[in-house]
């Protein structure tokens, strides 16, 4: 019987190589949460973490990725995309 995974968010920042999860090992999420932000950014809005416009504690080292509500969010929501990404990435995925 295999083992059930738990539901993750899936970050793509230069930490790594290849896709990988956040909040373990060299990726912090703040690469994640800065592309969330700037792209999506619906949950930023009622975020503790954002402190003004552009300005996220997450996105400066100041908090961890667990307090971000945009990760819980995507977390629930299994979205398929996967940030970091550039806007040109993100207008196509979402077209």
């Amino acid at each position: 019987m295999s083992k059930k995974r738990d539901r993750q968010v899936t970050c793509k920042c230069s930490a790594y190589k290849f896709p990988h999860r956040i909040g373990g090992g060299r990726c912090d999420g703040s690469d994640w949460a800065y592309s969330y932000m700037t792209l999506v950014g619906t949950d930023c809005i009622s975020c503790n973490c954002l402190r003004a416009p552009g300005e996220c504690d997450v996105v400066n080292g100041t908090e961890s990725i667990k307090y971000c509500d945009g990760a819980e969010s995507h977390l629930h929501r299994q979205e398929k995309y996967r940030l970091p990404m550039s806007e040109e990435e993100f207008f196509i995925l979402k077209n």
